[in-house]
């Protein structure tokens, strides 16, 4: 049984919450729909043929235009709730967030409120079984494509680390996961030693913006670098290798940001998220 964080596993996946749920715990799933039905289900036990006690079922079911909410005790099902539509589509990645309020299970689709679902049992005991899972981010390869867990809030902080192989490396921190075309891009940085700068700018609508230069570039071809984003209320705050670099103010909403795109010209060792 696999334990949580978990990136990539095979479907279906079963993994277990160690401390249970608490009050306002919260357990984020982002993949791409690749089926017309995808199953998550909090258990009080690993057991899935029959299923265990389980507090909540979320089926999203984009042919039917639906998200069921629901919950099993002793076997049987109890009343679905089925209102609210579904804004998620068939091979269109999403991310699902549930957040354990003292009454309801908060359910967060794509970063916006969905619903609540009120308590049926206990919710302490609960474990955690989805089917059907895939994912976002791999890095193993460029480019590369990543979802961002919870999206780009305020005060998140995103860390790549890496080495330089060519005379250009972008990121794309984008609003959506397309890259060709592009989706609006709230933050693009061009990494460009040869030139001897980092080129800051957006993209709105499939058209840049004003690109900010100033500033040289502290990161050589084949040589190591860390290179952080920090999400502020203004501004992204960039930092390399652990040294203030620049500020870049907010062009779009940063809250909407949920994709991270890394173009060739580098081999990364690690892309981590924290607060």
């Amino acid at each position: 049984m696999s334990q949580l964080p978990v990136f990539n596993p095979p479907t279906p996946f079963l993994a277990h919450l160690p401390a249970g749920l608490g009050i306002y715990r919260k357990v984020t799933i982002r993949g791409k729909m690749k089926d017309d039905q995808f199953n998550i289900n909090l258990q009080t036990g690993p057991n899935t043929n029959p299923r265990d006690d389980t507090a909540l079922h979320i089926s999203i079911r984009p042919r039917d235009g639906v998200i069921i909410r629901n919950s099993i005790q002793f076997r049987n099902w109890g009343i679905e709730e089925r209102f609210g539509g579904c804004p998620v589509q068939k091979k269109q990645y999403f991310d699902v967030t549930i957040t354990v309020k003292p009454d309801s299970y908060g359910i967060a689709v794509n970063g916006a409120h969905y619903c609540d679902f009120n308590h049926r049992m206990p919710y302490a005991s609960h474990g955690f079984n989805v089917t059907s899972f895939q994912p976002g981010m791999q890095c193993e390869d460029l480019p590369c494509l990543g979802a961002l867990l919870g999206g780009m809030q305020i005060g998140k902080r995103i860390i790549i680390q890496g080495t330089v192989t060519d005379n250009r490396f972008n990121i794309n921190l984008q609003l959506g996961p397309e890259v060709s075309p592009r989706d609006d891009t709230a933050l693009h940085l061009s990494i460009r030693p040869s030139e001897g700068t980092i080129v800051r700018n957006s993209l709105v609508s499939q058209s840049w913006q004003e690109e900010e230069r100033f500033g040289d570039c502290p990161i050589s071809v084949g040589q190591p670098f860390t290179l952080e984003i920090r999400a502020e209320e203004f501004n992204f705050v960039i930092f390399i290798n652990d040294e203030w670099y620049c500020s870049f103010q907010h062009r779009q909403p940063v809250e909407m940001v949920n994709f991270i795109h890394l173009g060739t010209g580098a081999t990364i060792d690690s892309v981590t998220e924290s607060f």
